[in-house]
């Protein structure tokens, strides 16, 4: 919000430099923690509750400047794509990109790779020891 209301060019740019550098820190705390707990899914609920918030309050609006910055590197992007003759796909044109199986097989895939994820960890829990 500070930076979508700023008029000072020299300002806007601190700002920028500031929040691009508070959302990269964010991310980088959320890498460790997905790396300590094991985990792609955080549970904040006992956090929220001791803090009286509510899950909304953990949105983050992103900053204009964000989706500014994209929509340039996505017009370059397309205008590599048009020199370069590339056919376009747009979105649901296609058909499933998914190959069709059965119940069974996509269980038998899960239980294979669950097998796989819980050998790995029991590997470093050995090499921890």
């Amino acid at each position: 919000a500070a930076y979508d209301q700023m008029l000072h060019p020299q300002k806007r740019f601190l700002v920028k430099d500031v929040l691009s550098a508070v959302l990269a820190r964010l991310l980088e705390l959320e890498h460790k923690i997905v790396e300590l707990e094991m985990s792609d899914f955080n549970n904040f609920g006992d956090i929220l509750l001791d803090l009286k918030l509510v899950p909304d309050d953990l949105n983050l609006k992103i900053p204009k400047f964000f989706g500014e910055e994209m929509s340039k590197q996505t017009q370059l992007r397309r205008a590599i794509l048009e020199t370069l003759n590339a056919k376009q796909l747009g979105f649901g044109e296609s058909g499933s990109i998914f190959p069709e199986m059965k119940r069974e097989e996509a269980v038998q895939i899960i239980q294979i790779a669950e097998r796989g994820r819980q050998g790995k960890l029991r590997a470093k829990y050995m090499r921890d020891i």
